[in-house]
């Protein structure tokens, strides 16, 4: 037996439910409300199911939680009648667009008077005494099984849904049509596929038309059964597919139906096909984005990281283990989440032994990458593609222009790709798309044969993304999955090592070497992982281009503070120059200078030196003892004997180096300026702080004069200042020089950077000794976890905040903890730094205080 009514509501507002129920009950209706039917044990989703179909009218209780709910939206859908009832907020903010053609009625449930109920009655009563509409038996002609293993799709199919009903566009008249685009293997089909699964009371009739197989031959086999009667069988194909489309635009009282046209290739090959009149919804698959207006198109990526993870171990069936997460999401990234891709590699182990799973996955498609993609394995769609075939025809249907820069960036990151690189490298495309032409045995294109501009490049890009072979990014930036990658590495065989070379030089024609600027600091954020991609390939890349991206690669790295990344590619290019220059080369002590100073930066003290005394004897040697770059080495060597508290061998060469420099360079020289700042840190050691501070003031102020009072050198001068007051117990002075130094490093070098850090340490020394301890320790604590998680647990610099903190709360007569991180800095200095370095003296004398109070 059918109800009256059926109430859907959130179960958040299920008081409000429970008043309107009784009410409904109170005055005679027959309710099905899920809290009155439901029994344990049932079939939940079965139950509300029957419930929506078995009653005459929805009222849906609209409030902002109930908007938010999957199901209670589901619920109203394919409905004979619904009752939006406003129970809260407004009809704008907590309606959804498949109810606007319902009219609205807005009851405050809980204050509702008499007037109020009985308007609400009188409403259902009408509704339930109009004819029962006979429900029309389910025409169906529909492709594939529904995904047995659907996931990271549910808010997709809500807004494909909602789109589909709301106004349709003038462009198309009175048609109701979402197109979903993608790339291959990204899963429209299976998306199409499970709209009609979810939504099919919303459609008594659903079709299915697989442009593949000829829209002609699948529109005339859908007017076979509409019209099975013998009389229509003698019709020709044109005509039956004729009157399908003249049918699908009638506007009469015909059931709401669903078309879903598969795989189209563009706009033109499937405008005339699409209804624009009538009761008809139209769904389109396509890897085609370029639609015009009168098509709205909803554009769909790869799954996230967590779907992808579920979609591996429920299609593979292997158990829920912390150790198959972690290999099923480093597999999942691998493959940068394509569906396709992923379902494969599950099947895969699926159909293996129980114990083998997406680790050794893993470690197989690493070394046999080629004949992964080429798998062909039937997915939730039963597509016997592979990955490679998915992508191929589509890439050979490229304009030259455009599969030369798919073929360009096939060695960049998968992360985003300023147009303006290929704008600036024009040519680079212009060639490239030559060679593919005549590989192809192909006419060169008309735009191929003059110069290139932005116009070009801009229109080729265009037509990557119009093809979902790119995704176009904010910023006026693009981006290419990385098997689309790994299908052109494969594609490209033998020829990959020149493309590989002109990608590189197309790369560094555009990417200026790393500099603290801001403009440049933003640039290398978007270009690191491009250049980190192309230094992986030295090995295959030759030497000159290799040692060129290696240094941009370093440079980046070190402008950011991630001196340990640094470290690795300053190590590699350090071989490489020496293998092609010998070494004695002027650039490859360039590079063990480099290498020197990014060890020191690191805490590496003794590997530093050595590479300092390499460059100091090398250059002096090859180039002279007072050449500028020898000069550069011995202040480098004298800045690392200050920091192993050597400062008897600093002092004669910070001597000599300045006195050279401002002979032969002048006294405001930067690199004069220089030895300036590290005399002033030896005078400050020795005791002599009236001379330092002399130094420290003319360091600063040449600076400020010759580079501007923001660059990372003025800064380091300020806050070398501010550090020397603060010791010598000039407060007033030093504060506003610290706050100063941290606000400009945190703006100009950003919160994290190592240097920020010697500033924010340097803030927080200064209000202990003020006694501000309430505002010296969060900023102590943020310090040191930054340290830690930046530089290490015994970075020197990580030490000095170990060190700051346990004399905060010494201060503050927290003793316990204060000594837990006195043994602590003390413990790794004696290890890091040596018995016998102030620094170690240092603490070992500021525990022993702490010993002598906790006594007293």
């Amino acid at each position: 037996m059918g109800q009256d009514v059926f109430i859907s509501y959130s179960s958040s507002d299920l008081a409000i439910a429970e008043t309107l129920h009784k009410c409904l009950v109170e005055a005679g209706f027959n309710v099905w409300f899920d809290k009155a039917r439901l029994q344990p044990g049932c079939d939940w989703h079965k139950e509300i199911e029957q419930g929506c179909e078995n009653s005459r009218v929805v009222l849906a209780l609209l409030t902002p939680h109930w908007k938010l709910s999957e199901w209670t939206r589901y619920e109203t859908y394919g409905a004979e009648a619904v009752i939006p009832l406003v129970v809260e907020g407004d009809w704008k903010d907590v309606s959804t667009p498949p109810l606007t053609q319902y009219q609205n009625l807005s009851i405050p449930i809980a204050s509702a008077s008499n007037a109020d109920w009985q308007r609400l009655f009188s409403s259902i009563r009408d509704l339930c005494s109009r004819e029962t509409p006979v429900k029309e038996n389910g025409v169906l002609r529909l492709r594939f099984h529904p995904a047995k293993h659907f996931v990271g799709r549910e808010k997709d199919l809500n807004e494909i849904h909602e789109k589909l009903f709301v106004n349709p566009t003038a462009a198309l008249t009175q048609g109701h049509v979402q197109a979903i685009a993608a790339m291959g293997g990204v899963g429209k089909t299976t998306l199409a596929r499970q709209y009609a699964e979810k939504f099919w009371r919303c459609y008594p009739q659903m079709f299915w038309v697989d442009f593949r197989l000829g829209l002609e031959t699948e529109f005339a086999a859908i007017h076979d059964i509409l019209r099975p009667e013998a009389v229509y069988a003698a019709l020709s194909t044109a005509d039956k597919a004729g009157w399908l489309k003249y049918e699908f635009n009638q506007s009469d009282n015909r059931a709401r139906r669903l078309l879903i046209l598969d795989n189209a290739e563009d706009e033109e090959s499937v405008l005339e096909w699409i209804p624009k009149t009538g009761n008809c919804h139209t769904l389109i698959t396509s890897r085609f984005t370029g639609w015009s207006t009168g098509i709205d198109t909803y554009r769909v990526w790869v799954l996230e990281p967590e779907p992808a993870r579920a979609l591996l171990l429920q299609r593979s069936g292997r158990a829920e283990t912390s150790e198959e997460h972690h290999a099923a999401d480093a597999l999942a990234n691998k493959l940068e989440y394509l569906p396709l891709a992923l379902e494969q590699a599950a099947a895969y182990v699926a159909a293996q032994a129980p114990g083998w799973g997406f680790a050794e996955y893993l470690e197989l498609y690493e070394a046999n990458e080629q004949e992964f993609l080429a798998e062909q394995t039937p997915g939730a769609t039963e597509y016997p593609d592979s990955v490679y075939l998915t992508w191929r025809a589509t890439i050979d249907k490229l304009p030259q222009g455009a599969r030369a820069i798919l073929r360009l960036h096939a060695f960049m990151a998968s992360t985003p790709t300023p147009v303006a690189m290929f704008v600036k490298g024009a040519d680079y495309i212009v060639k490239e798309a030559r060679l593919i032409a005549r590989e192809l045995r192909l006419l060169v294109d008309a735009d191929i044969n003059k110069k290139a501009g932005e116009i070009a490049v801009r229109r080729w890009i265009a037509a990557l993304a119009s093809y979902s072979m790119a995704k176009l990014e904010t910023g006026d930036s693009f981006s290419v999955h990385g098997l689309v990658h790994a299908v052109e590495w494969h594609a490209m065989g033998k020829k990959s090592t020149g493309v590989l070379k002109r990608a590189t030089d197309l790369f560094l024609s555009y990417a200026e070497v790393p500099s603290w600027q801001p403009e440049s600091r933003k640039m290398w954020e978007v270009l690191l992982p491009h250049a980190t991609r192309l230094a992986t390939t030295r090995q295959e890349l030759g030497r000159p281009s290799a040692i060129d991206i290696l240094d941009r690669t370093c440079r980046a790295h070190e402008e950011r503070g991630d001196f340990q990344a640094a470290i690795l590619f300053a190590r590699e290019q350090l071989i490489l120059t020496e293998l092609e220059f010998g070494p004695e080369n002027p650039g490859t002590l360039e590079s063990v200078h480099v290498l020197g100073v990014l060890l020191r930066q690191a805490g590496d003290y003794t590997a530093s030196e050595l590479l300092f005394r390499r460059a100091v004897e090398g250059r002096g040697r090859v180039l002279g003892v007072e050449h500028p770059d020898t000069l550069a080495s011995i202040n480098s060597l004298v800045v690392l004997l200050h920091h192993k508290g050597d400062y008897s061998a600093a002092e004669p060469l910070s001597k000599r180096t300045l006195e050279s420099q401002e002979r032969l360079l002048g006294p405001e020289h930067p690199d004069t300026l220089t030895s300036v700042g590290n005399m002033a840190a030896l005078l400050a050691g020795k005791g002599d702080s009236d001379a330092a501070e002399i130094m420290y003031r003319r360091a600063l102020v040449g600076r400020e004069r010759v580079l501007g009072i923001e660059h990372p050198g003025t800064l380091t001068a300020l806050s070398n200042l501010a550090w020397h007051l603060s010791k010598v117990h000039n407060y007033a002075a030093a504060e506003p020089m610290c706050r100063r130094a941290l606000e400009s490093r945190e703006r100009v070098l950003g919160p994290e950077h190592p240097h920020t850090l010697v500033s924010l340490n340097n803030l927080v020394a200064l209000l202990n000794a003020l006694g501000d301890y309430e505002a010296a320790e969060p900023l102590c604590r943020r310090g040191l976890d930054a340290r830690e998680r930046v530089l290490g647990f015994e970075h020197p610099e990580t030490l000095i905040s170990v060190n700051t903190l346990a004399k905060l709360l010494h201060f503050r007569r927290e003793y316990t903890e204060a000594e837990v991180l006195f043994r602590r800095a003390l413990e790794a200095r004696e290890r890091v730094l040596g018995h016998d370095h102030p620094d170690t003296r240092w603490t070992a004398s500021n525990l022993s205080l702490l010993l002598d109070d906790r006594v007293s």
